[in-house]
Order: structure tokens, then sequence, then C-alpha cells
């Protein structure tokens, strides 16, 4: 959109610069020099408008794709659509995906930031058909400005609102796909726009980075003098439009090879015209910001450079490898390789960068599929345990008892703020049989009441009278007392019991465990003969 805020302060300016000059030089010579500025002036905002009108771009109905064969040799579904932003411009998309997709689920998804002036045709599609042929679902987008989407044609009015847009539909294609890794391809300034992504973004689900000749720093080579860039950071005030910034020729600086680098011209999406002065000013400020903020970086992270790339510094990258907070970070400088590693090398060097990439991204999405496995198995198995507590009742746990022709025995049960006892008659003196009665009780501090229960021996004369307490604490562990007595008794020590129930089984799922009697003691008379006994639950 174009912004002519600018235009009081510009008569301001013409005011005071007549005011000066009328007071060094003759009213004629001050005349004839402020009619050239108004020209000059005039000019430049006809040029401006120009440039912002007639960008040059292809209609959409004169661009044909060139890698629809290639789709169809490599069996890829293409699926390229339209996305509004939040300015209300329509960004092209597109979507790559194996053609097994429906059938399985892609390993992970890809999702490639472009680079300055490019698009996610030509080349880029390429790149994405190979990460497609592997199992990944691919996915791209074109800037504003850039490619088929809506904008004024190169031109980078701020760099925070793209890298927004990136933000939004990443959003969208990572709750499409939820359940798989996600990783970020950035390419040159894609690089930049994949760190400040990160940066800017932290709450994105982003499980890596690959960055290719990232642009954390332009070369100086590709810099104007200071003095002209000072110049151009305030005439982008002003005019942002204009392409009017120095820069050398780019192809004949980022294709090695001669075949690739004619090819690379044929790319009528891409912008060849210099650098506008708004774009120059955003991507210097950028990789400023960049610069400063390496340390913060701490996604797991692929830097690929060559060697001789004349656009972005390979130092840089490896300052970025060191200054980095990521444990997981891996550097591959290729030795004499340009700019363009992957779509203007010879096919020996573009094949093995290709291959790289697919490696690392393979032993981490291994790795991020185990992590998601345990993350499910571990809900599964607190979902079992709850379930289980909720709905399968206590068991009685099996309890060594002497052969002893009069027993009586307690349990006890622990579940997390409940306790449960229960007294059981087993066998009283005259030989016949009485159930107790079960007593439960649920508050806060998990303690549960226990089971109580009478009995009437054939004799009239003797009554047995028995309670049975439970107490479960929070902590998982729980104990059951019990006595029975008419009378005085004589003590016999018997044999310690086994332990009643093994908890492995309910240790494995993270809840308590149900211990049975781990000690018995015997209290033995004539009537009647007792056990007590003791079991604790483990919690891990």
């Amino acid at each position: 959109m174009l912004r002519f805020s600018w235009l009081p302060d510009l008569l301001d300016w013409l005011y005071w610069t007549y005011l000066v000059l009328c007071r060094y030089f003759s009213q004629t010579v001050v005349d004839d020099v402020i009619v050239v500025l108004l020209i000059l002036v005039g000019l430049a905002s006809i040029m401006n408008l120009i440039s912002y009108r007639l960008d040059g771009r292809p209609r959409k109905g004169r661009w044909a794709d060139p890698n629809k064969a290639l789709y169809s040799k490599l069996r890829i579904r293409h699926k390229p659509s339209y996305w509004t932003n939040r300015r209300g411009k329509k960004l092209f998309t597109q979507r790559w995906l194996p053609v097994t997709h429906r059938i399985r689920k892609p390993k992970a998804l890809v999702f490639i930031c472009h680079g300055y002036g490019d698009h996610c045709n030509f080349f880029l599609a390429e790149l994405a058909a190979k990460f497609c042929k592997e199992g990944y679902a691919v996915v791209g987008i074109d800037y504003e400005g850039h490619g088929l989407s809506e904008g004024c044609f190169g031109l980078i009015e701020n760099f925070g609102l793209m890298v927004q847009d990136v933000a939004d539909f990443f959003n969208l294609c990572r709750r499409k796909w939820k359940s798989i890794p996600a990783f970020v391809y950035g390419e040159s300034m894609g690089g930049a726009v994949a760190l400040t992504l990160h940066l800017n973004h932290p709450e994105l689900k982003i499980d890596g980075m690959m960055l290719m000749a990232p642009m954390c720093k332009i070369m100086e080579e590709m810099k104007p003098h200071a003095a002209v860039e000072y110049s151009l950071n305030t005439l982008a005030n002003y005019l942002p439009h204009l392409p009017i910034v120095p820069t050398p020729e780019f192809a004949s600086k980022a294709y090695r090879d001669e075949e690739k680098r004619q090819r690379a011209a044929k790319n009528v999406l891409g912008y060849n015209m210099n650098p506008r002065l708004q774009t120059a000013a955003e991507l210097l400020r950028t990789t400023d910001a960049i610069q400063r903020q390496m340390h913060k970086v701490s996604l797991p992270l692929l830097i690929i450079h060559g060697s001789d790339d004349k656009i972005t510094d390979p130092a840089i990258s490896k300052l970025l490898y060191e200054q980095a907070a990521s444990v997981d970070k891996t550097l591959k400088i290729y030795d004499g390789a340009w700019h363009c590693l992957h779509q203007g090398e010879p096919d020996e060097i573009s094949n093995r960068v290709v291959a790289d990439m697919v490696h690392w991204l393979s032993e981490r999405d291994r790795v991020r599929f185990l992590d998601v496995l345990g993350q499910r198995m571990r809900r599964v198995k607190s979902w079992t345990s709850t379930w289980v507590a909720s709905h399968v009742p206590p068991m009685m746990p099996h309890v060594h008892m002497p052969n002893m022709p009069n027993a009586q025995a307690l349990f006890s049960f622990g579940h997390p703020g409940m306790g449960l006892g229960t007294g059981r008659e087993r066998k009283n003196s005259s030989g016949s049989l009485d159930g107790g009665v079960a007593g439960d009780r649920e508050d806060e501090d998990g303690r549960g009441g226990g089971g109580d229960f009478d009995h009437t021996p054939s004799s009239p004369d003797k009554v047995v009278r028995g309670m049975g307490s439970g107490v479960l604490g929070g902590d998982g562990s729980g104990t059951q007392r019990g006595l029975l007595a008419d009378e005085p008794k004589a003590f016999s020590q018997g044999p310690p019991s086994p332990r009643a129930m093994s908890c492995a089984s309910w240790d494995s799922l993270g809840e308590a465990g149900h211990g049975g009697a781990a000690s018995a003691e015997i209290f033995s008379d004539p009537c009647i003969t007792e056990t007590e006994g003791e079991g604790e639950n483990v919690k891990r």
C-alpha cells in the first residue's frame, strides 16, 4: 500500500532548504535549485508509483507449473491453493503429499521458507518432491509480494508481519497434522524467517530446523557503502518502493553450475530487479537482530553452508552453531560450494546435500516418534489405572494360614484416598461359618474404615466380637489390624506368612499396589484362634 505520510515532512524540508539557500545565494539561483529539486521529487514519486502498480508479475493464467511431470513420475499429490492472511492479502500456498498419505501417515511435516525474491515453485518444488518421495508431507507458502501471492512485487514492507503470516499458516498446518513431528526448512532469507519464527513465536510446536545458507548476515560484498546505506535508509521512509539499491548481479554469484544458472534465468516468478529501499532496510534490521539473539536458539538444528558462498557469510553460520543453546545441533560446510546448494551446484553436490538432510530428518522423526509413543503409553497406563481403580473391586489376597481348626483373618486393601477393611470369620470353634461385614469410607485424608463383625458360637455363654479398622495414608501405604477376644489367651508365635499379592503388576501402572498380609501373629486358646495381619501398599 502506498504511503503519503512523508509529504508534510518533505514540504517542511523544502521550505527550510529554500530559507538556507536564500541566505547564501541570489534569488535566481535559489529558484533554479528549488525547481530542479521539485522535478527530481516528482520523477521519484512517479517512479515509485509505477514500480508499485506495474510490478512485472505474470498473471496466474500465464503461469504453467513446470513440475507436473515430476509429480506424476514420483506419484506425488500436489495441492495448490490460496490462503488469506490477517491483512486480507491472498497468499499462494502448496502442499506435496505422498500418494499413500491416506493409508499411512507421513513420517513428518516439512515447512518450507523460501529465500528473497524466490517462491515455492521451480527449484524448491523439486526439493519438496524429493522430501515427499521419502515419505514426508511438505508445505510451502509464497510471502506477500513474492511468487503468485498478492502484494507489491519484491517488497518486504515489514519483516515481522511477513513472519507473522508464516506463523499463522504454520499453526494451521500443525493442527491438521498433530500427531507427526514438524520441521522448518529455511533457505537464505528463509533461514532468517525460520530463526525469527522460532525467536518471536516460541509457542509454536517446531521439532527442528534445517537452515541452508541462512541469512544471518549479508556479505560486505553485497552491501552498499556505509554512506550510501545511510542515505538509502533515510529515503526508504519517503520512497519505500523504489528499486534503486545497488547490488551485484545475483545469479553469477549464487549458481556455480552454468546449465542451472541458465535455467534459473527462466524463473519468471522470481524477482530479478534491484532491491527496493524498504526491503533493503528491513533485511539489514533483521540480520542485526538475529546476530544479537543467536544464543537463544534452542531447537534441534542442522546448518548447511557452502565454503565459497558470496551472498551470505559462512563464518556467521559457524558462529550460530557455536552460540546456539541447542543440545542437538549439526554444522555441515561443503568445500567449494556456492550459495544455492541444492539448485545451483553440480548434481554430485546437490544430491549429497539432499541425502544429508533426509538422513538428519529420519533420525529426528524416529526419536520424536518414540517420544510420542512413550507419552501415549503413559497416558494409556494412567487411564487404565484410573479405570481399574474406579470399576474393578479389590481382590482378596491369598494369605498363608497355618493348618489350624480355628482361625480368623483380617485383610487390608488400599487405593489412594480410600481404605477398605474386611472381616472374615474363617472358622469358629463349633465348625460353623459366618461372614463378616465390609465397611469403607473415603475422605481427603485417605482414611478408610474397616469391617466389623460379631459371632455367637454354639455355646450360648460365649460371645465372640471383633472389629477391623483400616488406615490408608495419602502416600499409598496402609495397614489393617484386628483383634478378636472374649477372654485372656495364651500367646504363641507362628511363622510369618508370605506376601499375599505381588505388587509388580500394579506398580507398572504407576499407581498404588495392593499389599497383602506381610506378617502374622497367632493367638490361640481352647475356643478361638485369631490372626492379626498387616499389609503395605507400595506406590511408585
